[in-house]
């Protein structure tokens, strides 16, 4: 679905709260390298929850992106089948800041995921 569409932001909402989650990956995803991580320090991840925007950047950069099902920034793994109960996992690891309360996993209401191009001209 996200496969070799360029750098992309995936935005998502978690069911029953008014947590908005998210990360930017400069790198393609992409199923054919699919368990292996991608060297960046350019991507982040962010959440608004209330009135408050933390923004977080990579502390790891061999670890900052996955390769799996989709968008994996491996501290905010998003399963695609997210009506499951492990919607999205959380775990402070490869990014500096702690963007949620609780590591753990939650339900999904639902995402996107956008490509980013850049302007021309």
């Amino acid at each position: 679905m996200c496969d070799n569409k360029g750098p992309t932001i995936t935005v998502l909402r978690l069911k029953n709260e008014s947590s908005i989650l998210g990360g930017y990956s400069p790198i393609d995803w992409d199923i054919n390298k699919r368990g292996n991580f991608e060297k960046t320090l350019d991507s982040f991840i962010f959440s608004f929850i209330d009135k408050e925007t933390i923004l977080s950047r990579v502390k790891e950069p061999d670890n900052a992106i996955y390769q799996f099902d989709g968008s994996n920034f491996v501290d905010l793994q998003l399963n695609y089948t997210f009506n499951s109960k492990n919607g999205v996992y959380y775990s402070l690891r490869a990014y500096e800041k702690q963007i949620i309360q609780n590591e753990g996993n939650f339900v999904v209401d639902e995402y996107e995921v956008f490509s980013v191009t850049k302007k021309s001209g």
